[in-house]
């Protein structure tokens, strides 16, 4: 190999490695570019994720409260007959276990 074939060859080495920078280079940027994509999508599917659960949220809390006062308007009648019940002459009270409950 003379000196001539070996300048080509170191040449042509450069110039591969070169274009192989160039492509990785590219490739990183693509990837770069993709990645960021993803990035705003995903964050956009979380907020609209969010506000649905958020909502969900909000409409079982109405709806809990709504339980609860059902519950708690159930209960009061439940005591004023009780409290009918016991203050009534010759009516028997059956023996009621665990009640009230806690």
């Amino acid at each position: 190999m003379s000196a001539q074939d070996a300048i080509a060859f170191l040449g042509a080495f450069g110039v591969f490695f070169g274009v192989l920078g160039t492509a990785g280079k590219w490739l990183l940027g693509h990837i770069a570019a993709n990645t960021l994509a993803s990035e705003v999508r995903e964050q956009g599917a979380r907020a609209e994720l969010s506000g649905r659960l958020r909502q969900e949220i909000d409409e079982l809390r109405l709806e809990l409260a709504k339980v609860l006062a059902e519950k708690s308007l159930y209960l009061k009648r439940i005591y004023q007959l009780e409290y009918f019940i016991y203050n009534q002459k010759g009516i028997e009270i059956p023996v009621m276990k665990d009640w009230p409950p806690a």
